[in-house]
């Protein structure tokens, strides 16, 4: 005889389980999963129960995916000097979860100061996770001429 054999109360524990498992959300966006009562799945094909209410299944047949991290929109956040940026991802399924990354900027004079005004300088971030993407901000930071 392969595989194992289940009673009916670990027929009902695994589908508890998998309810739980639709109901917060475990399985990827992208992956099919049909909703099913605990008597549809008990009784389903999978699970054709004998007249003793026990179901033999093959080995790893049931598995529950594990859901991946799933980040939000990263946001960004400039060193008031513009010399740093850090990049800052949130898992939607486990907000302790978070991709941080912290970048020394690149500057390039934009423009030039005069009497009038000051210059500007613009500066880039450029992160190494795909996750985040390039930055810039203008910052007036050259002084005036005198």
């Amino acid at each position: 005889m392969k595989g194992k054999i289940i009673s009916n109360t670990i027929k009902k524990f695994i589908v508890a389980m998998l309810s739980t498992a639709l109901v917060l959300g475990a399985f990827p966006a992208n992956q099919s999963v049909k909703k099913a009562s605990a008597d549809e799945v008990v009784n389903s094909e999978e699970f054709e129960a004998d007249k003793e209410g026990k179901v033999e299944i093959e080995k790893d047949s049931i598995i529950i995916p594990a859901p991946g991290h799933d980040y939000g929109e990263p946001t960004y956040e400039w060193a008031l000097d513009g010399s740093v940026c850090t990049a800052c991802a949130v898992c939607k399924r486990d907000s302790d979860h978070k991709l941080i990354e912290c970048v020394k900027a690149t500057g390039v004079l934009k423009t030039e100061p005069t009497e009038e005004s000051m210059g500007v300088t613009t500066y880039t971030a450029n992160f190494e996770n795909e996750l985040f993407e390039t930055q810039t901000i203008d910052i007036e930071d050259i002084p005036k001429l005198e």
